[in-house]
């Protein structure tokens, strides 16, 4: 039983602070729990469309070359992203909460994070010791975890392009979100399996080269992405043009005849007769 918690715990933490640290990037308008739920559980549906795929490969001749590009290609990369767009198109492709970029990369996120978190449990059951068990997970934790999570960063940012972006370019970004996470995951397992073929000195040299990798390409693809991360702002309705106003109507009041003035006497035409003049010795006398 402690075996069984313990494969369980260092399989699943990875993918569970990846998942947190995809939620916090979210945090702004972040998707309902129940939808990211969701993507995981599309996630683990991943796997057996997975091996469905591989089920019909012919085997290589193990131990050359040409079989660790093989594995990794044609054994690994290609069959695993095509069955992660696939379930990440059928778990967005009626969601109403799907309605920003940057949820292209959630839900992408939570499909390879599913992937990822059963893919460790398969590997780590695998441990014949506690020992080989400790090694593998936290070797997987640092590796192939982040891995699929760069993977799943890349296919969700050209996903979100195709389904929101121009409709000129959306065959073409449709065929980046596979092209891209596929060439990632088999340049990865690549370096890993073509050098374990090579003895160990060549698998150490590429599991070195691993490290730098996962980390510079988690480093450009989580830079890349931070575009998508804008706030939604609210849409701003475009004010309606208003139609020119009339002016006011002027009140018309009736209008009444000015009063009659009243009649100004006619001037007289005749003058009053002059005074009489009095004489200076008259005036003198009295």
């Amino acid at each position: 039983m402690f075996i069984v918690l313990l494969v369980l715990g260092i399989a699943l933490t990875p993918a569970f602070l990846l998942m947190l640290y995809i939620y916090y990037r979210d945090r702004i308008q972040p998707e309902p729990i129940g939808n990211l739920l969701l993507g995981l559980f599309f996630g683990t549906l991943s796997i057996p469309l997975t091996l469905i795929m591989t089920f019909f490969l012919p085997e290589v001749e193990p131990g050359t070359v040409f079989a660790g590009f093989y594995d990794a290609f044609i054994g690994a990369a290609i069959p695993e992203e095509i069955a992660k767009f696939t379930m990440l198109f059928l778990l967005v492709f009626r969601m109403k909460s799907f309605d920003e970029p940057f949820d292209g990369i959630v839900y992408a996120s939570c499909v390879g994070l599913g992937f990822a978190g059963v893919e460790n449990i398969m590997y780590l059951a695998g441990g014949e010791d506690l020992g080989e068990i400790l090694g593998m997970g936290i070797t997987r934790a640092f590796l192939a975890v982040p891995g699929h999570f760069s993977d799943a960063l890349a296919m969700g940012y050209f996903f979100a392009m195709a389904w929101f972006g121009s409709p000129r370019r959306r065959v073409m970004n449709y065929v980046l979100a596979l092209a891209v996470p596929i060439t990632m995951h088999g340049i990865y397992d690549s370096l890993l399996m073509v050098g374990e073929n090579l003895g160990d000195v060549v698998f150490l040299f590429t599991f070195l080269l691993c490290i730098v990798y996962s980390i510079a390409v988690f480093a450009l693809v989580n830079w890349r992405i931070s575009v998508l991360r804008t706030p939604k702002m609210p849409a701003v309705a475009t004010p309606m043009a208003m139609p020119p106003m009339a002016p006011p109507p002027v009140p018309v009041y009736p209008m009444t005849p000015p009063a009659t003035p009243p009649a100004v006497p006619p001037l007289p035409t005749q003058l009053p007769p002059p005074l009489p003049e009095q004489d200076d010795d008259s005036q003198q006398g009295e």
